[in-house]
């Protein structure tokens, strides 16, 4: 990432080289904070947050687990405020959003809201679309996603992304681009982060929730596949089904919808498949402002 001018830090706005925080912050030792990766996009009306009032809202549901939503002295008001002026701040007329909530400094305890205090940053950068990818290679990794009754799924804890570090580790180190996660019943689960798509005879296939964390992008793709006049259903698949669809893509907030050109040794053909590529077009008309009906999901900012 390139570095930008500011960050907001517990209400105050503040140079880059500024956000600094102890060795000792529970949080770095434990994963004991929430995130959300937020992009903002530029359009003729302006800059547009895409998903600003769903991606708050997850990261308080978020917070509310590990207690962070009693002690944290701001609200999605003030977050929402936060972002607009520092986006404004710095500069940027697209880019990528990061906030976290997290325990700081004070004990090692296992019950950090006890002694330590709740701290909120919000950082952004500009968007690099040289480093986007036309195409991924996935490979099935030996690490399974996480149980749904070993942590809450749904939430942005951080400490369940060690899951996707070693996972991504394991498959980078093998030639591949990104790893797929089966769940503990060894149906499809998801990718890195990402959510995964199956398109199968012309019908759309997704993991269910309660085995996968839903992304908001694929929150947004469902319907508007229906709207396109697609099939989709919801339900689980093996590996096997996986291997012989038509097409396959990821979605998420990074990628928005991103083709997947092979699963371990099995490539496919076309790496871009006319589905995909539909849904991968309309939804980029939905972040730059040009579907009306999705308009909903955008917030204009007056800057």
């Amino acid at each position: 990432m390139k570095p930008t001018k500011k960050i907001w830090y517990n209400g105050k706005i503040i140079n880059w080289d500024h956000a600094q925080t102890h060795v000792l912050t529970n949080a770095l030792h434990y994963g004991a904070g929430v995130f959300e990766g937020i992009r903002y996009y530029h359009t003729e009306n302006g800059p547009a947050i895409f998903s600003l009032k769903e991606h708050l809202d997850r990261l308080f549901y978020s917070a509310s687990f590990i207690n962070l939503d009693k002690k944290i002295k701001c609200n999605e008001n003030d977050l929402s405020d936060a972002i607009e002026e520092l986006i404004e701040k710095n500069l940027v007329k697209e880019g990528y959003l990061r906030i976290i909530l997290f325990w700081g400094m004070n004990s090692l305890s296992y019950q950090p809201e006890l002694l330590c205090p709740a701290n909120a940053a919000i950082a952004l950068w500009a968007w690099d679309p040289t480093r986007e990818k036309d195409t991924v290679k996935m490979k099935t990794t030996k690490y399974k996603k996480l149980h749904p009754d070993s942590t809450i799924i749904d939430a942005k804890l951080c400490g369940n992304y060690i899951n996707a570090i070693l996972a991504n580790a394991e498959v980078i180190n093998d030639g591949y681009d990104e790893p797929l996660f089966l769940d503990y019943e060894n149906n499809v689960a998801e990718g890195a982060e990402k959510n995964l798509f199956m398109v199968k005879n012309g019908i759309i296939y997704t993991p269910p929730k309660g085995f996968i964390m839903p992304g908001l992008t694929r929150e947004v793709l469902i319907p508007l596949a229906k709207d396109l006049g697609y099939k989709i259903e919801e339900k689980k698949f093996t590996l096997q089904e996986l291997k012989k669809a038509d097409e396959v893509f990821l979605t998420s907030t990074v990628v928005r919808i991103l083709p997947v050109s092979q699963i371990d040794d099995k490539k496919l053909v076309p790496k871009k498949g006319p589905v995909t590529m539909h849904l991968k077009d309309e939804f980029e008309n939905i972040v730059r402002g040009k579907n009306e009906k999705y308009s909903k999901y955008l917030t204009y900012l007056n800057i």
